[in-house]
């Protein structure tokens, strides 16, 4: 039988079929691998990694194991947002020229969350991110970002809890 511990996941005569893991961005490595040596199919939060070597390798590593690996972008799943995404794509409401989005989160997740992993560029705004380019059904060719961080113990540790972002797309879109 398979079962999740909080270091590994064990077994080999399971009927599972996958593994979620919904775990800080720098434990997923030896879960993906762990995952995919039992030859589950993984569902994981995002990002799958740290770097786009790290996610290279894992995405790699699952293929040579057969098993899928399924990166977790919820947004593509709510109601509301799946409406958007279909009204654009039809031309329902036209062609997108520029598009404005704003996220925060209520309440607002404790210090410790963005110290340990809770970055807001790769971690947070990468919902944001993946959204728009679903919805643009475009690639972004140029970004800036900057971030502030609003109490001194983030600031201190480099941690960023407030960000804007300007995505150029290659059709023009910003």
């Amino acid at each position: 039988m398979y079962y999740y511990s909080k270091d590994s996941i064990v077994g080999r005569n399971s009927p599972l079929d996958a593994a979620i893991i919904s775990t800080p961005t720098f434990t997923h490595k030896d879960l993906i691998v762990q995952a995919a040596d039992h030859g589950l199919s993984i569902f994981t939060e995002k990002p799958v990694d740290e770097t786009s070597e790290k996610i290279d390798y894992l995405f790699n590593y699952c293929n040579k194991k057969d098993s899928k690996l399924c990166c977790s972008f919820q947004r593509r799943f709510d109601d509301s947002y799946l409406a958007t995404q279909e009204a654009l794509s039809q031309g329902a409401i036209g062609k997108a020229l520029t598009a404005r989005i704003f996220f925060g989160d209520h309440p607002c997740p404790p210090p410790e969350f963005l110290l340990d992993g809770g970055e807001i560029f790769m971690d947070l705004s990468a919902h944001d991110i993946d959204y728009i380019r679903w919805c643009l059904n475009d690639e972004v060719v140029s970004v800036y970002a900057t971030g502030t961080s609003s109490n001194k113990m983030l600031e201190e540790a480099g941690v960023y809890d407030n960000a804007t972002l300007l995505l150029h797309f290659s059709q023009g879109e910003i």
